[in-house]
């Protein structure tokens, strides 16, 4: 057998090894509550008639134009199903076409506004996908109580292994994305702890040198090492202590959402399969090796897996595609998971509209365009501030007939702590740009050095 076989031989034993089905049942589980609780958020914050019902114009993303959301009170019915589904993948009922079309309604969600971005609903789309393909209902579940036939004790070491990778691929980015100047300054986090001076107990010491420290060094240690010390026996007590504890750092001072619950509980799938069992005493399912030589099936099986994984790694590297500080330009910025990175604050952008050949020009309002949660993504979003510029010619020229309208941005962001700067030419037409082009010579590059509280200590 030559090296290249043994190595292929290696590989399929490693993916398809039997291992016991529990962790993935706990998943399944942790993750159905994840998106019970996202759709019902949109409920209680009454987020779906603000982003979906009361907004005349969605930031739609390049190519998908056509999706809109549902109208009418379609929204709120699309939710209420997203909560029924949720509930069915917790419980395994129905869990195949569960599982698909809370997948294919997430996504649509998701898809509808880049004003709704953030890294945890793309992670949630991304799950829901590998969701699909796994048989996280073949034990305890009613699928399985309707059909004990179906019943499994183990399954193949791929989907538990792919989740891992997926998890591991969102922290180990993030911890990555902060390993940069503005972030080791501790700028970023000194400002986002500042607005919790109030909190008991803690509130007195966020502004304390060393705990914006702990903090600025801490989170890039635990996003790169928590994946590998979880799946360490020796080590994986203390990261899990330090997994729960950083998350709770995140829920408590940065208004994650869902994100950092799901996590504690998503990171068990590093344990060994059997901890639930094992956790609740059960008799224990042994792991059986692998058959030999690979089917057809699984060796597609692979070659899919293998293509997921390559994307995954390779589309977050677009950051790096584009000159300059991507906290400031965000070009790049979406799905390369940079999560909580930076402090912005923002001013309000002003939109001027004159027609070609004139001086005259009017002051355009936008308020009665877009949501709140629009508005303020687009104040430091440029291509969103282009796409407003686009949108305002157009109505413009419904208004007055005329074709030939020009309209430019003013608009300025303080990041980090640095002073407001413009970020926006404002001597440049935009509506005369191409939209989604790489070179945007219209953004100004940002100038200053971020306030950094751990250089000025010394």
């Amino acid at each position: 057998m030559s090296g290249e076989d043994q190595r292929s031989k290696t590989l399929f034993s490693w993916l398809f090894e039997r291992v016991d089905i529990a962790s993935l049942v706990v998943f399944r589980v942790v993750y159905g509550a994840a998106m019970l609780g996202i759709a019902a958020m949109f409920f209680v914050h009454d987020r779906i008639q603000k982003d979906f019902v009361e907004p005349v114009h969605f930031f739609s993303y390049p190519g998908l134009a056509w999706l809109k959301p549902l109208a009418g009170s379609g929204m709120h019915w699309l939710f209420g199903g997203l909560i029924v589904l949720s509930i069915l993948v917790i419980v395994g009922a129905c869990y195949r076409l569960a599982a698909l079309l809370l997948c294919l309604g997430w996504t649509y969600v998701f898809l509808t506004d880049q004003a709704l971005y953030q890294h945890q609903y793309y992670l949630f789309a991304l799950l829901g996908l590998l969701m699909v393909c796994m048989p996280a209902n073949r034990a305890f579940s009613i699928d399985v109580w309707l059909r004990p036939t179906r019943q499994i004790d183990t399954v193949p070491f791929w989907p538990v292994w792919l989740i891992r990778a997926q998890l591991d691929i969102v922290l180990l980015y993030n911890g990555l994305a902060r390993i940069n100047a503005d972030w080791l300054s501790g700028g970023p986090v000194a400002l986002q702890l500042a607005p919790h001076t109030e909190m008991p107990v803690i509130g007195g010491l966020v502004t304390d040198l060393w705990l914006i420290r702990a903090f600025t060094y801490g989170f890039i240690v635990l996003d790169l090492f928590l994946a590998p010390l979880l799946m360490w026996r020796r080590t994986r007590g203390i990261a899990y202590f330090l997994a729960v504890a950083y998350h709770l750092v995140i829920a408590s001072f940065f208004n994650a959402g869902v994100y950092p619950w799901f996590m504690i509980g998503a990171l068990t799938i590093f344990f060994c399969p059997s901890w639930p069992r094992r956790s609740l005493s059960l008799a224990e399912v042994e792991a059986t090796q692998a058959e030999k030589s690979a089917t057809g099936k699984q060796r597609l099986a692979v070659a899919l897996i293998g293509l997921y994984v390559l994307v995954q790694l390779l589309v977050p590297l677009r950051q790096f595609l584009y000159e300059g500080n991507v906290s400031w330009h965000r070009q790049g910025e979406r799905f390369s998971w940079r999560m909580r990175l930076d402090h912005r604050r923002l001013h309000r952008p002003q939109f001027t509209v004159s027609v070609l050949g004139h001086s005259t020009r009017d002051t355009a309002s936008v308020d009665s365009i877009l949501s709140r949660r629009q508005y303020l993504l687009m104040c430091s979003h440029p291509d969103l501030i282009q796409r407003m510029c686009h949108l305002l010619r157009e109505q413009y020229g419904e208004e007055r007939g005329i074709t030939e309208v020009e309209v430019r941005a003013y608009t300025s962001v303080s990041l980090n702590g640095r002073p407001p700067q413009q970020l926006i030419d404002p001597t440049i037409d935009l509506t005369s740009e191409p939209l989604n082009q790489r070179e945007r010579t219209w953004i100004r590059p940002l100038d200053y050095e971020a306030r950094s509280p751990l250089a000025e200590a010394r």
